[in-house]
């Protein structure tokens, strides 16, 4: 597993599923409860992920580990970094 946005994205999305195809009182409390601890965890993650935003716009940073590096821009063009959230 890569530890990046996407990956975040598609361990929720996943919980997501789970959670609806849960059924009996058991199933559906043991899938919030998975849910719930999943939803924490992926919070924390964000938190982190803010910071680090803020740290990129405070040092003049351009380069995120947590975020898909930007595509190649066309030969020509300097100076521009460009960060995309899905």
């Amino acid at each position: 597993m890569t530890n990046n946005i996407e990956a975040l994205r598609e361990l929720l999305f996943a919980q997501l599923r789970e959670l609806r195809a849960a059924s009996g009182d058991e199933g559906v409390r043991t899938a919030v409860s998975k849910a719930k601890a999943v939803s924490e965890m992926g919070a924390v993650i964000i938190d982190s992920a803010r910071a680090e935003i803020d740290y990129l716009r405070v040092s003049k940073g351009f380069e995120a580990p947590f975020f898909e590096p930007a595509p190649d821009l066309p030969a020509g063009v300097t100076g521009i970094t460009q960060h995309r959230i899905r």
